[in-house]
């Protein structure tokens, strides 16, 4: 199958497939793009591929850019905002509290609270069972909680005083 025809019966089935965890069609259909344009600029090992290799390796490629996205996003600084009050959490406290997380609960709470995923969508991508994902995003958020109110992991509060 040359690249033309491959783009042409692929790029709907790729755009589908990143509309389900991208929310918006313009960057699902983006993220196709970018998933073939990978594949061009490796025309020749592409080539080599069998036609159902090239397809998994474009709709791995078309998951994969979305999560360079989520990363890049992540990155990128702040930009100016209004003050906020003294209640709103600002973008250091929500780093800061993310920190005490491990990767994989830090990773979940992103993709669920800030890209928007539901615990389907989550189960879906990382392979386990959604009620899994939601006991997982329940103990994160407690240590979120904790982690801005000042608490340790015991409950009490842990203002740098040894008792």
């Amino acid at each position: 199958m040359d690249f033309i025809q491959l783009y042409t019966d692929f790029f709907q089935p790729l755009t589908r497939y990143a509309l389900k965890f991208a929310g918006d069609q313009t960057a699902a259909e983006d993220l196709a793009q970018e998933a073939f344009c990978r594949a061009y600029q490796r025309l020749e090992e592409f080539s080599s591929l069998s036609t159902p290799q090239q397809q998994a390796w474009l709709f791995r490629t078309t998951r994969n850019c979305f999560f360079d996205q989520v990363r890049r996003q992540a990155r990128q600084p702040e930009p100016e905002e209004e003050p906020v009050s003294e209640d709103d959490l600002s973008a250091v406290t929500v780093r800061q509290c993310l920190d005490v997380l491990d990767p994989d609960a830090r990773r979940l709470v992103v993709l669920r609270y800030f890209v928007g995923w539901n615990s389907t969508q989550l189960a879906q991508q990382l392979g386990i069972p959604a009620a899994t994902v939601r006991t997982r995003l329940r103990a994160a958020a407690k240590k979120l909680k904790q982690a801005y109110l000042g608490e340790s992991p015991q409950g009490g509060t842990n203002h740098g005083k040894s008792e």
